[in-house]
């Protein structure tokens, strides 16, 4: 069954910190190819915006979950 892969972004206060986790957050999704689709949490003017990211999609597992906690840290990527 599918399901959506939810990655919530925070705001580091540095620009290129947060490019940096969001393109390696986006790499390794790609890197376990898979049905799910994948949908993006980011801050904006103190609310959080959900996009859709209709060009990825992933195989949630154990695996890529272990992965992205330790770039993004607890709780950044679960299943909605």
């Amino acid at each position: 069954p599918k399901q959506t892969v939810l990655i919530s972004m925070i705001d580091t206060g540095n620009a290129e910190e947060d490019t940096y986790l969001l393109r390696s957050a986006m790499q390794l999704l790609l890197e376990f190819p898979g049905d799910d689709a994948v949908q993006l949490e980011v801050p904006n003017n103190g609310q959080r915006v959900r996009l859709e990211m209709p060009l990825v999609n992933t195989g949630f597992c154990d695996e890529l979950e272990e992965k992205l906690v330790t770039l993004l840290g607890p709780n950044r990527a679960r299943l909605v």
